[in-house]
C-alpha cells in the first residue's frame, strides 16, 4: 500500500475546488482531482491544508514564552 501526503496552501482552502464565482481555485481543483485519482488507484492520500488549519510559521513572542513555561 502506498501513501501520499499533499501539502496545500491557498486562502480559499482546498474546498474551493468547485467553480463558484469568488470562491474558486485552480490549485484546489488540481489537488482534489489528484486525490481522487490516487485513491482510485488504491493509494492512501493525506491532504494537509495549511490555510484551513490556521498554520502560522512564525514563532511569536507569546509562543516562545508558552514553550519555555511548558504550557
Amino acid at each position: 500500500m502506498k501513501n501520499i501526503c499533499i501539502v496545500f496552501d491557498h486562502p480559499y482552502t482546498v474546498d474551493a475546488c468547485h467553480n463558484e464565482p469568488h470562491n474558486r481555485s485552480f490549485s484546489a481543483a488540481l489537488v482534489t482531482e489528484a486525490q481522487k485519482s490516487y485513491e482510485k488507484a488504491g493509494v492512501t492520500v493525506d491532504v494537509i491544508d495549511l490555510h484551513k488549519d490556521g498554520f502560522d510559521p512564525v514563532m511569536h513572542k507569546e509562543d516562545l514564552i508558552a514553550w519555555r513555561k511548558k504550557r
